[in-house]
């Protein structure tokens, strides 16, 4: 059976605000405001917003992409790199005289015992290295080779996330505990070769980063960096305001809007890997009639999500492919914002009088920039209009998720934040039969699924556009 998503926010363009002109912090010193949702800063385990953003400032991994472009891979630590004819061995040859932070130099050697190592943990991110990689060895000092299990058309791309991060063998396994590959040790400090060095975390308060005197490349402009936990964007705000901060990462897109105005300020856009959407649950009466489901989506405003709400920041799409990434369409002429035609398949559907609904979610601001309690009052009104009568639960995070993960919600509004840049890491958790998405709303298509296996292991451009065209067709 055939289950429909509505995506209404693909993605936030502004990512922070950096204060220019009467910053009363240190000119060596940056001073961050963000919400801090680690667990932990180890590259192997790392897999919230903040620990990944923390991990990409103190680690490298082989390949790296260039802010805003998203379709070219280009070297890290690694120089150059090929591919076998039968598409499953990768051999990388690293840059010579890049050092970690102790002065310990970086060889193949420490590449091969970071992906062993993350592989071996087995927490969190562990599972974007071992869905495809079969076996790594180190060739010489400064080339690897990484033999896959099939070819794959977005294994290079799964290199960028942090769990691919390169360790310093020697300095972790010198803090290895009752077998535990360093991970203790590393939960709050670093072993990398990044332009900055972990020095401290003291939950709920920040964690501090310093220059690392090693680094390979650019010196940082900064000695040290002060990311503060700071969990009300208000206060974010009032601290921008007086110089006490130099960025946010907390803001609505209203306070971002109050901020454009300011002449101290200045608000740097950068596309992000992020969607919102909505999500409804095929378990759940009567949203696996088909037709609901078709009438649900011709009733929302997207316009007015990203206009009136989102106050223009963001883009409205049909899709799950973001911006920047093969495949992206800016509209796949599927659906829009339709009440009469909504209403017409409610009578279609057998509803004609309408029902009633649960819609959860979370609290507050969301990392989309919206106030989550008036985004649920705008789709609340909408279905209403269309005689559906939504009741609005807002939970705190971790009891929303508890709902999510187990099947439990009828309508939700969640965020997908992406683990590596490639439209398969959208199409496949929203799509493919137990994709982390797809089973906490009940979705399995066998059809979709091949063409989203066939898609992932398509390594010509063209035709892998056209298979993500007709997958998202399916799926939206």
């Amino acid at each position: 059976m055939k289950k429909y998503f509505v995506f209404f926010l693909v993605l936030t363009f502004v990512l922070s605000l950096s204060v220019i002109g009467m910053a009363k912090t240190p000119k060596n010193i940056l001073v961050v405001g963000d919400r801090i949702d680690a667990v932990s800063l180890d590259p192997a385990v790392a897999y919230e917003f903040s620990s990944v953003n923390t991990c990409m400032n103190a680690y490298d991994t082989l390949i790296i992409y260039k802010a805003g472009d998203f379709s070219t891979p280009y070297p890290g630590i690694a120089e150059s790199w090929e591919v076998s004819p039968d598409g499953l061995t990768w051999t990388f040859h690293l840059k010579k005289g890049v050092r970690f932070a102790s002065g310990n130099e970086l060889t193949a050697e420490d590449v091969v015992y970071s992906f062993k190592r993350a592989m071996a943990i087995n927490k969190g991110p562990a599972w974007i290295l071992q869905e495809n990689v079969k076996d790594i060895k180190a060739v010489d000092k400064y080339t690897v080779a990484i033999t896959i299990k099939q070819p794959s058309a977005y294994f290079i791309s799964t290199l960028y996330n942090p769990v691919a991060a390169v360790v310093d063998s020697k300095v972790v396994k010198a803090h290895e505990k009752d077998g535990d590959w360093g991970e203790g040790w590393l939960t709050d400090h670093s072993a990398g070769s990044g332009p900055f060095i972990i020095k401290s975390w003291e939950r709920n308060v920040g964690i501090t980063l310093v220059k690392n005197p090693n680094y390979w490349g650019p010196a940082p402009k900064v000695d040290k960096v002060l990311i503060r936990d700071i969990k009300e964007a208000n206060t974010q705000k009032m601290m921008l305001e007086k110089g006490d901060l130099d960025m946010s990462f907390g803001l609505t897109n209203e306070m971002k809007l109050d901020l454009k105005n300011n002449s101290d300020i200045e608000m740097v856009k950068g596309v992000n890997l992020r969607i919102g959407y909505l999500g409804m649950n095929i378990l759940k009466k009567p949203l696996d009639n088909v037709k609901v489901r078709q009438a649900i989506r011709n009733a929302i405003d997207y316009d007015g999500i990203v206009n009136k709400l989102a106050k223009g920041i963001g883009i409205r799409m049909e899709g799950v492919i973001i911006k920047g990434l093969l495949g992206y369409r800016p509209s796949l002429g599927i659906y829009g914002y339709n009440p009469e035609k909504a209403k017409q398949l409610m009578k279609e559907a057998g509803y004609e009088d309408g029902f009633e609904i649960t819609l959860t979610t979370s609290s507050g601001s969301s990392s989309m920039g919206l106030i989550l309690e008036d985004l649920g009052a705008l789709i609340q009104s909408n279905l209403a209009a269309i005689g559906i009568k939504v009741k609005l639960q807002f939970l705190a995070g971790s009891a929303y998720l508890q709902l999510y993960r187990n099947k439990k919600t009828e309508l939700n509004i969640g965020v997908w934040g992406a683990d590596y840049p490639d439209p398969h890491n959208f199409v496949q958790p929203f799509g493919r039969t137990g994709g982390s998405l797809a089973k906490r709303l009940s979705y399995s298509n066998p059809a979709l699924d091949k063409i989203i296996d066939k898609a992932a292991v398509e390594l010509d451009p063209i035709s892998r556009v056209k298979l993500y065209d007709e997958a998202q067709k399916i799926l939206c």
